[in-house]
């Protein structure tokens, strides 16, 4: 399961920001899936917990930051929260179409079904 929220910031302008359990032994297949998908290239990748940031791309399009609490209820709550409450740091909400938050079961079930088979042989085939 995934949470996700979009929002559009002054500095930064429209982004998503994306809360997932990725084991930290596999963050550089991470790395991997996200610099292909946005076809943008990593500009560092640290050891994970060495520091929040665990990898940013060259652009500064992406950035992936990991869980450094002990508790990592508390922590994912934190970030959930920090995820649905980005709409309080404007004065006027942004002008986004669509939903600005959700959980990956928003997907429909015969979207999520439909592209499993794709995900598993790219799977399969990256490791």
């Amino acid at each position: 399961m995934a949470v996700w929220g979009r929002d559009i910031g002054r500095d930064i302008g429209s982004h998503t920001h994306l809360l997932i359990f990725w084991p930290s032994r596999h963050l550089t297949k991470l790395v991997t899936l996200i610099e292909r998908i946005t076809g943008s290239s990593a500009d560092f990748v640290l050891v994970p917990y060495s520091d929040n940031v665990a990898a940013r791309s060259a652009c500064g399009g992406w950035q992936i930051n990991v869980n450094v609490w002990k508790d990592d209820r508390a922590s994912a709550l934190a970030w959930a929260d920090y995820i649905a409450r980005q709409h309080e740091k404007h004065p006027a909400p942004p002008a986004l179409k669509g939903k600005a938050f959700g959980v990956s079961q928003a997907i429909g079930k015969r979207a999520r079904e439909a592209a499993r088979g794709m995900l598993e042989a790219r799977e399969a085939k990256h490791g």
